[in-house]
């Protein structure tokens, strides 16, 4: 078997297992066809950091039928079944293997998903690969991937309510309808309203209210407000769009079961995963309002290749420096500059790669820098880059693209004219002798050198 074919395989079962914080492991993703047999596939997959040591570099253990592997982007691990004496789970979602040959110790993101993958390990759990019980971290996924499609307004301001959604609701509930807006008697708080298939949820940071479609006896929009009124308790706030208000109340009364939003179009939706392949895991929802401002600025054809995220400093002169906090994106034709800013306030920044001269980063203990220098334009850097991993790749991605813009174009070497025929010849020879430049003695004599005889 080629190593396309392996490789095709083994990101299917990828696909199907679907590991959480899959965008943080690609190099060690990527070595995977060359360390299984061609009859080998992952059954499990744990995504997490190196114990025992300070590290935000991720790995990647894989358990598959006959062997467990543990790869980084440096090297990697292996242990066969028969070789494993022990294998347990501690406090803090720590996992430990230890073999004659080597040993194992890894933190993943969940104890949930740490017990799950060491049950596989000890034959306890022997279920197919996508029948695996769901997680809280699956749960988030799929809810996060619901959020994303109906996309709230406003709905990357109430960010803690939203990670609180996956221990609300069932293995099988997903939102239907979810409005964003402030909770009755506040001014700055934050109310997510969410309709799933079963019922409706009122979520605060400091309260929780449900009602089941059968406890609600009137849901209504009173004014400015929306009212859903049942047995148990009054929900009441006020919706950040009208609109929105009028399509929620209409789910929740049964009026409006239309699919819960149209499709993304094509290219918001290959931007979103674009996105989410580039993105540094801790990031989560930190910057939707940035993501979904790319779907208006980036171009047709145009792609994200690199992400850094930091405070943006522009400095034409002296006396005109302008700060942000946002994000940098360098796509497959330029570097953009993205801050959604609050209150309706944004900043967008872009520098086209024949306009930059070069680009250059720094790293200390807990951040990074990146200076982009303008060719006899503005300059500008990100500084305070939390996510130090992600530097080097954005710079790379960058010169790549100056190294394309700069080399010297290859000019084609000019190809010679195809040899005139024997006839074609005679015929040139022929004009000379009607313009007089030839004698009739001399055409002859050409025309038996050309003819041979």
């Amino acid at each position: 078997m080629d190593i396309a074919e392996k490789t095709r395989r083994i990101n299917a079962r990828l696909d199907e297992i679907r590991p959480m914080h899959a965008a943080s492991v690609q190099k060690q993703r990527a070595a995977l066809p060359s360390l299984l047999e061609d009859d080998e596939l992952p059954e499990r997959v744990a995504i997490g950091i190196p114990a025992g040591e300070f590290s935000l570099k991720s790995v990647l253990v894989v358990a598959t039928d006959r062997q467990v592997l543990y790869v980084t982007d440096k090297d990697a691990l292996r242990l066969p079944y028969p070789d494993i004496e022990s294998v347990s789970v501690e406090q803090k979602s720590v996992v430990k293997i230890a073999g004659g040959r080597c040993s194992m110790s890894f933190i993943l993101h969940s104890q949930t998903e740490a017990d799950r993958f060491v049950a596989y390990v000890k034959g306890e759990d022997t279920s197919p690969p996508g029948e695996q019980p769901i997680s809280i971290e699956e749960k988030t996924y799929w809810i996060n991937a619901r959020w994303d499609e109906i996309r709230p307004k406003h709905g990357s301001f109430p960010t803690k309510e939203r990670t609180m959604l996956p221990s609300l609701l069932a293995d099988d509930e997903l939102p239907e309808r979810i409005i964003v807006g402030t909770p009755k008697g506040s001014f700055l708080g934050n109310v997510v309203v969410v309709a799933t298939d079963r019922q409706v949820l009122y979520v605060t940071t400091k309260e929780t209210l449900r009602l089941a479609y059968a406890d609600i006896e009137s849901a209504r929009i009173e004014g400015a407000r929306v009212e859903i009124v049942g047995e148990r308790c009054e929900l009441s706030f006020t919706p950040a769009s009208q609109k929105e208000a009028e399509n929620f109340i209409a789910y929740v009364n049964g009026e409006d079961l239309s699919p819960t939003r149209e499709p993304l179009n094509h290219r918001a939706a290959l931007i979103d995963q674009q996105w989410n392949d580039l993105k540094p895991t801790w990031w989560g929802n930190r910057h939707d309002g940035e993501r979904e401002m790319l779907h208006s600025l980036v171009d047709e054809g145009e792609t994200l290749e690199a992400l850094i995220g930091g405070t943006y400093r522009a400095e034409q002169d002296a006396s005109r420096v302008h700060q942000h906090e946002g994000i940098a994106v360098a796509t497959n034709k330029r570097v953009i500059f993205v801050d959604k800013g609050v209150f309706g306030s944004s900043e967008v920044s872009e520098m086209p790669y024949r306009n930059i001269e070069a680009i250059t980063y720094s790293t200390g203990v807990f951040f990074a820098g990146v200076q982009i220098t303008g060719r006899g334009i503005a300059s500008f850097r990100i500084e305070d880059i939390p996510d130090k991993d992600s530097v080097k790749p954005f710079v790379d991605c960058v010169r790549g693209h100056l190294e394309a813009a700069q080399a010297p174009q290859a000019v084609a070497a000019p190809q010679p004219a195809p040899p005139l025929s024997a006839a074609d010849e005679i015929e040139k020879l022929a004009s000379l002798l009607e313009r007089g430049i030839l004698t009739q003695e001399e055409f002859d004599a050409k025309k038996k050198q050309l003819l041979g005889l």
